[in-house]
């Protein structure tokens, strides 16, 4: 069964493992270990189970111990229910204390500036890889289907991959959409309400990508619910038909200027 659980454990790492093999740490203390040891693979010392896991944590005992175990395990391990939500609380908490030197690579090199994602360039990336293989959301992942929102942040490390211009129009598209046009609907679910609050800063926290991800079909079916209303619409008349409607002159504009020409 691995490692019995017991009180005293203290989370200090947590591991995103990515779809191409590499990983990111985030140091959640101001003493964490170098978390090289642990980048090697989604490894879980509790249930000892060999899968898939897109994160880890490494949690460091009173007395100096450290283990390695799969975000599933980890209420079971700590023997307390809110272990996740603390673990996420935690977090915000590193970053906000020392938003830099927070995040290193699979091989421990200098860490980047700082932990977050440039959200534009980020969006691109989803777009392409949706483009190219369809759109698949984090609930619906599998080991044969990765989710979208990490396959685009694997592209965006590696750096390998441009998105095309394409990509980064319907990107910018998607984060106008939740800046200024979403927030106008008289309701939001709480899906959109996260939406709206995470695109509207131009850089994200790695907790944030997935939501990020969503944003870019969500924005794709707006636009295609819009045209269809339009479709929908009832016309004044058919063609070949004479009718009489009452016009109300909001504002009226000189033709020829407006168009640059000379009236004649």
């Amino acid at each position: 069964m691995g490692v019995t659980p017991v009180d005293g454990w203290l989370p200090v790492l947590r591991i995103r493992h990515l779809p191409d093999g590499s990983a990111t740490a985030l140091r959640l203390t101001q003493s964490s270990p170098a978390p090289d040891r642990f980048l090697g693979g989604p490894a879980c010392e509790h249930c000892r189970t060999v899968r898939r896991r897109r994160e880890t944590v490494v949690l460091r005992h009173a007395d100096g111990r450290l283990v390695q175990v799969g975000t599933s395990c980890l209420r079971v391990f700590t023997g307390r229910p809110d272990a996740v939500d603390e673990l996420r609380r935690g977090e915000r908490d590193a970053v906000a204390r020392t938003p830099t030197a927070q995040v290193v690579d699979s091989v421990g090199e200098t860490p980047p500036p700082d932990p977050y994602v440039p959200t534009a360039l980020y969006l691109a990336h989803v777009c392409a890889v949706a483009r190219r293989d369809g759109f698949v959301s984090a609930a619906a992942a599998s080991p044969e289907r990765p989710a979208t929102a990490e396959l685009a942040l694997a592209a965006l490390v590696a750096a390998g991959a441009t998105p095309s211009d394409r990509d980064f129009t319907r990107a910018r598209a998607t984060m106008v959409w939740a800046r200024e046009r979403l927030g106008l609907k008289p309701t939001l679910t709480r899906f959109e309400r996260r939406v709206i609050a995470t695109l509207a800063e131009d850089r994200l926290t790695t907790r944030e990508l997935a939501t990020a991800a969503a944003a870019v079909p969500a924005f794709v079916r707006a636009g295609a619910r819009a045209r269809a209303e339009r479709r929908l619409r009832p016309h004044i008349g058919r063609p070949g038909e004479s009718v009489e409607v009452a016009v109300r002159v909001v504002a009226a504009v000189d033709a020829g200027r407006a168009q640059g020409g000379r009236r004649t």
